[in-house]
């Protein structure tokens, strides 16, 4: 366990410099240290995230607000010059470290297990000794709020459980290729922003592809780092498409697999539908107009008497549609062929045949 044994010699030697270091965590309980401590799986938008799906090693280093400044900086320089140092010495060891990550990403067996996408928390724990300060619960005599005072000068030390064991809890079958229609270029630009290496199709061609139908949208209403997230429902949907040239084939035999599945697969943390970039299939654009849709419900009534019947069923169970207008008028409308059926359906097709894969694009 290489990382496990950076962590051991740093651990050491910070608490012999005078800075004695914990893991990552936050309260189980806000602002009760003695409610437990728990940790947490970093997403790719963090950096100790992205860099783990780029298939290296990274390093989160937060100094506590509680220490007086200058004893944060001293801290945080100690460990980068150790972790240096520790580095150095190891650099051979790195680079093989790296290269392996790198063709695991790219091997058929990395494509073979389920994908995790989450994480979660189990309820496995472990004493852990946490060295913090002394604090009280406090009501405010202005807003009436309660608020906790920390003792920094009031050391104390507890054992408390620690919530250090995380299984995935989201999970994807990877396949071969992903395939990007052209007009997705702001995607397709950012995925190479990535060093995620596409191909490009050199003709049109018909796929059959897995891919996602969307439902139950819902945007952020504040903006979140400047953009409006948004959360759906996903479901599952297999077809066959027509993709025109210059379609981006994104093959999953390559270093960077793992970042073209975060952003690719939507029910990533950080997938690019969730950040917004696919926000235009969630809306449908086509309507229809009263005097255009009236003289086809006659004929449409006329010439089906299974949609007159349904119709009529739809009445008697639904006294609100029937008397409203436009539902009744937009009912017909979905009957039609010129209702657009492809809407909240997700453009990207996934390609599980590597036959199939390997001839595309160029």
């Amino acid at each position: 366990d290489w990382c496990g044994t950076y962590l051991a010699a740093m651990n050491d030697e910070m608490a012999a410099a005078g800075f004695p270091m914990a893991p990552y965590v936050s309260f189980k309980k806000w602002h009760d240290p003695r409610s437990g401590l728990k940790t947490w799986v970093a997403g790719p938008r963090y950096s100790q995230g992205y860099v783990a799906l780029q298939n290296r090693p990274g390093l989160l280093i937060e100094a506590p607000m509680l220490k007086p400044y200058a004893t944060r900086a001293e801290g945080t320089r100690a460990l980068l010059a150790g972790s240096f140092d520790w580095l150095a010495d190891r650099a051979g060891e790195l680079r093989a470290l790296n290269r392996a990550a790198a063709q695991q990403a790219a091997s058929p067996e990395f494509r073979s297990t389920p994908f995790p996408l989450r994480f979660a928390l189990t309820e496995e724990t472990e004493l852990f000794t946490f060295a913090g300060v002394e604090d009280e619960e406090v009501t405010s005599s202005i807003t009436g709020g309660k608020w906790y005072r920390y003792h920094g000068d009031q050391p104390v030390t507890m054992e408390v459980d620690f919530y250090g064991h995380a299984e995935p809890s989201v999970t994807v079958a990877l396949p071969e290729a992903y395939l990007i229609p052209p007009e997705w270029s702001e995607v397709i630009g950012r995925l190479q922003d990535h060093g995620v290496q596409l191909r490009f199709l050199r003709e049109a061609r018909e796929v059959a592809v897995r891919s996602y139908r969307f439902s139950e949208a819902e945007w952020r209403q504040r903006p979140y780092e400047g953009h409006h997230p948004v959360k759906f429902q996903a479901d599952s949907l297999g077809e066959t498409r027509l993709f025109p040239v210059g379609s981006a084939v994104v093959d999953m035999n390559q270093r960077a697999a793992r970042v073209a599945a975060h952003a690719l697969e939507p029910g990533g943390p950080d997938s690019f539908v969730q950040w917004g970039f696919f926000d235009p299939i969630f809306v449908r654009v086509e309507y229809v107009e009263a005097y255009v849709i009236e003289p086809m419900i006659e004929a449409m009534l006329a010439e089906d008497t299974d949609l007159a019947q349904r119709f009529a069923a739809k009445q008697a169970a639904d006294p609100e549609f029937a008397a409203d207008p436009w539902a009744i008028r937009y009912w017909f409308y979905e009957q039609t062929p010129f209702y657009d059926q492809r809407v909240g359906i997700y453009p990207v097709g996934m390609i599980d045949d590597a036959d199939v894969a390997r001839s595309l694009g160029r």
